[in-house]
């Protein structure tokens, strides 16, 4: 009867996160806050369903919004500031930024993400390296790169950007299936082939899942078919 009422939706949201359902829990509260976007508990709650996805940009927008809105006496907004300490603190650790540098790191990736899409692989090989200026760390950029510049025929380049990947997370499955495949390129020859994007931390060690397993087992399935 009343589903687009804002109270409707935001209840619909709760009941999500609730179930697990993160995905349909940020659709419910953006129009939660497209109607309300003073209603401040929609915003924490989809801090906290951003939390849940390992979407930590999105994350910290939702919670500076929180405190943007509240009162500093309010204790959600005390709660909220809590958690936003406890992550800076995290990224100063680190990579030595605070909060908004790291958004603009995180903007950085993104955008080179897209360029990659696009096949603009300069475009997005300038991006992700701000990235890295930002935040020196972030394993997913220097795997990018490596794609980036495979694609470019740059393989002793795309093999050091990926050799950095593993040694920042030796058990990071995309650098390490990648290194393998660009290995057998002749300097010069350029990788020309589709890549798969996924959101590899959220979807495979959170979920208990193998990146390459479920590889070797595609390309299994692949040869039975020809058979």
């Amino acid at each position: 009867k009343y589903r687009k009422y804002f109270y409707v939706q935001y209840g619909l949201g709760i009941l999500a996160i609730y179930n697990g359902e993160y995905d349909s829990a940020i659709s419910f509260l953006e129009k939660v806050i497209n109607s309300s976007p003073d209603f401040i508990y929609a915003h924490y709650n989809l801090g906290i369903a951003y939390k849940k996805l390992l979407n930590l940009p999105e994350m910290v927008r939702a919670f500076k919004q929180v405190i943007f809105i509240g009162k500093p006496t309010d204790d959600l907004v005390k709660i909220t500031q809590d958690i936003l300490d406890d992550f800076e603190q995290m990224t100063q650790d680190n990579d030595d930024i605070d909060l908004d540098t790291y958004l603009k790191g995180h903007d950085a990736f993104d955008q080179g993400f897209r360029q990659m899409e696009l096949g603009n692989w300069a475009d997005a090989i300038t991006l992700f390296h701000t990235s890295i200026n930002i935040a020196s760390n972030h394993t997913q950029s220097y795997g990018n790169l490596g794609i980036c510049y495979a694609n470019l025929g740059q393989k002793q380049q795309a093999l050091e950007m990926l050799d950095k990947a593993i040694e920042l997370n030796s058990n990071y499955e995309p650098a390490i299936f990648n290194r393998q495949v660009i290995s057998s390129l002749e300097e010069g020859e350029s990788l020309n082939s589709d890549f798969r994007s996924i959101e590899y931390y959220k979807e495979y060690p959170g979920n208990k899942r193998s990146f390459i397993k479920e590889l070797m087992q595609s390309s299994e399935l692949l040869l039975e078919k020809q058979k």
